[in-house]
């Protein structure tokens, strides 16, 4: 018998326990660098850890490193009669996926007709702030009418958004394992990424 935990580091502890009276053993799933005293409880009272890639637990324990997996079924190139000219990004707005870099490196794009499209959910009161901050820079540049924030896109929704794109940009790095990259590679869009663990993925 197992119990699986998917980026829950509070469950290991409260149910611990319970688990143990009936010889059920843990395995906690967790792909995200940053550590704090949870993860390592949680750590402590799982069997296993499993995670995307070998950054993506922070804490030193042997880990079931199983990569991100994908439907290639549903993520697969569609013929459009045109693609816009847009640059992709898809994820939560925050802090951690460089997005300060991304726009900042727009400003420098010459041809008027491309935008950037950033499509993703705003969670977090942080979120929120960061948010106010690319609006400003935005405003800044001049690109109110060519970066365009889309909120989040349903997933049925979500192969048509890739393929109608001329290329997706991740700029997360190591220790996240953004499946939105490896989503816009099998819809076969141009994707860029700063992820060195993709490398390696890739490669096997």
């Amino acid at each position: 018998k197992m119990c699986f935990s998917h980026m829950n580091t509070l469950f290991p502890l409260l149910s611990s326990i319970f688990l143990k009276i009936f010889n059920i053993k843990l395995f906690l799933w967790y792909a995200h660098p940053s550590r704090n005293i949870k993860l390592k409880i949680a750590s402590f009272f799982s069997k296993g850890i499993i995670t995307s890639f070998n950054s993506s637990f922070p804490l030193k324990r042997d880990c079931f490193v199983i990569g991100q997996a994908i439907d290639t079924s549903f993520f697969k190139p569609i013929i459009l009669e045109k693609k816009e000219n847009i640059l992709l990004f898809v994820g939560r707005i925050s802090r951690s996926k460089n997005l300060k870099y991304l726009i900042n490196e727009f400003t420098k794009v010459n041809d008027k007709t491309i935008k950037l499209l950033l499509y993703g959910p705003v969670i977090t009161n942080d979120d929120k702030t960061f948010l106010k901050e690319l609006e400003d820079i935005i405003s800044l540049n001049n690109l109110c009418d060519r970066v365009e924030f889309m909120g989040g896109v349903q997933r049925n929704r979500l192969n048509y958004v890739y393929n109608n794109s001329i290329a997706h940009i991740n700029l997360t790095k190591k220790g996240f394992g953004d499946k939105v990259a490896l989503e816009s590679m099998s819809s076969g869009t141009p994707t860029f990424y700063a992820n060195e663990d993709f490398n390696d993925f890739l490669e096997k």
